[in-house]
């Protein structure tokens, strides 16, 4: 890495393998979203300024969906182009801080809520397109589940969540007929 930094978190390998995108922390507490490739050991920032973080490749490698804090405090998702940085579309833009969002397929992003207005947090995973729009809810709740972080197993199936005891994982297999 090129520049000094306080840490270097959330690591997300491209799907080709050949690039990394992370979250680097400054000595200003700031972070931003940075690429590195891997063969050539250079390193590029992809977001600038930002609080960013929780960076994810799409399937097919070209965008990159992350979490970033706005000027009013809320943390929204937005797309970048993995090459350029140059800022794609913001997806999400409401009270709810989005964290740690995981690309469904190339049209859909699941991502964990946390609602500081009523504190409820780890109990759902949302599913949106790529206008924002809901497309699905798993409440987790009645299962007792307190998510931690998560991937997606596949298109058609649930998610494989860290902080989840095995009968959270059975009753999301009943839930959706994984074998």
């Amino acid at each position: 890495m090129d520049a000094p930094a306080l840490a270097y978190e959330h690591p997300s390998w491209a799907p080709d393998g050949r690039s990394i995108a992370f979250r680097k922390v400054d000595a200003e507490r700031t972070s931003s979203i940075w690429r590195a490739d891997v063969g050539a050991g250079e390193t590029t920032a992809l977001t600038h300024g930002l609080y960013a973080l929780f960076p994810a490749w799409v399937p097919g490698g070209g965008r990159i969906v992350y979490a970033t804090d706005s000027a009013d405090g809320q943390r929204d998702l937005h797309i970048i182009d993995s090459r350029t940085g140059e800022h794609m579309r913001q997806i999400t833009d409401d009270r709810v801080h989005e964290r740690w969002p995981v690309w469904v397929d190339a049209w859909h992003i699941a991502f964990l809520p946390f609602d500081y207005a009523d504190g409820d947090a780890d109990r759902e995973l949302r599913i949106v397109d790529l206008t924002g729009r809901e497309r699905e809810t798993i409440a987790l709740a009645d299962m007792g589940a307190h998510i931690e972080a998560f991937s997606w197993v596949d298109p058609a199936r649930p998610v494989a969540a860290k902080g989840m005891d095995a009968s959270v994982w059975a009753n999301l297999k009943q839930r959706d007929n994984v074998p």
